[in-house]
């Protein structure tokens, strides 16, 4: 199987793609001897007078968010699994997921992996969301936990926290603290906006690694200017500024039209974060990337400092390419 990189967040938060039979998987290098976990986005969506579209995105952004929590909240090396439809882009099982047919499927050595479902009855700020995740023990072949709760919409990012810390302390491994310090675990009235972007983000990387096609991209403009905006509304987070200029690297990977639009924005952000000496100066290389700055680019290849992570280097080396 060819594995690609399709996101590059700081220094160490580096996200993979990997092209598997029927679908893809969506993983955070960690060290190879690090314990797994796989979150599968195969869940059902139980909907009664509701927005397909909403229930959809949720039942597909939840999982992104979980493998995210996984990875920077526990000593597990997180993996999550996506059903595609190629040439359209990613899709949903109808069904309840079936845990037991799972174990022969996902990888050996894998310890556990995690199922879930959604849905919401009614479809004004009253309706009510139902989510349930269900953590399945791969040694042991069975359901070790099933958490499950109901909110409203106002509350929903309240209780995808609480469901994910159940399971965090299920599987054990927890940490203090994130695996980079510059990663804050969203808050309640966050997660909303969150997993908004996380789905964006997701669309942009299919289109990248042409499981999807850019005349699918509806509201391109709208999907690169929203984590600016995040970044803008929340400026004492790196996270968005990290997302926002990772996302220029992938418009300019499939040769996005409107690019150009960006440059001045993108040169005052990277003043400012370069100013603040914020996380986000590692990037620098995909903004003069993205806008053709072959002499910021080189000179700060040349300018590398002997003790420079090699990974980091590895990774010049590939933007530059």
């Amino acid at each position: 199987m060819e594995e690609r990189q399709a996101t590059v967040i700081g220094r160490l938060w580096v996200k993979c793609v990997e092209k598997i039979s029927g679908g893809i998987k969506v993983f955070f290098e960690r060290d190879s001897n690090s314990s797994c976990i796989t979150i599968v986005a195969s869940g059902a969506i139980s909907r009664v007078d509701f927005s397909q579209d909403q229930s959809s995105a949720a039942m597909q952004d939840l999982p992104r968010e979980s493998v995210e929590a996984a990875h920077y909240w526990s000593d597990y090396a997180a993996r999550g699994y996506f059903l595609i439809v190629e040439g359209v882009g990613p899709v949903l099982a109808g069904g309840k997921s079936d845990g037991d047919a799972l174990f022969d499927m996902v990888p050996s050595g894998m310890q556990f992996f995690v199922t879930g479902e959604i849905g919401c009855t009614g479809e004004s700020a009253d309706g009510q969301w139902k989510i349930t995740l269900s953590l399945w023990n791969c040694r042991t072949r069975t359901e070790q936990a099933s958490e499950d709760g109901n909110a409203s919409k106002e509350d929903l990012g309240a209780l995808v926290l609480a469901l994910e810390a159940r399971l965090l302390n299920s599987i054990g491994l927890k940490r203090e603290q994130p695996l980079d310090t510059f990663y804050p675990r969203p808050t309640a009235d966050v997660i909303p906006v969150y997993l908004a972007e996380l789905g964006q983000a997701f669309m942009l990387t299919m289109v990248v690694d042409n499981h999807a096609p850019q005349s699918g991209l509806w509201g391109e403009r709208a999907m690169l200017d929203y984590p600016l905006n995040m970044a803008l509304r929340w400026p004492e987070s790196e996270v968005p500024k990290l997302m926002y200029i990772s996302g220029l690297g992938k418009a300019f990977d499939y040769r996005s039209q409107v690019l150009p639009e960006y440059k001045e924005r993108s040169l005052q952000l990277l003043r400012e974060v370069i100013q603040a000496n914020s996380v986000a100066t590692s990037l620098a290389p995909l903004i003069w990337k993205a806008f053709s700055m072959t002499s910021e680019l080189q000179a700060h290849m040349q300018n590398q400092p002997a003790n420079a992570h090699p990974a980091y280097k590895a990774w010049l080396e590939r933007v530059a390419s």
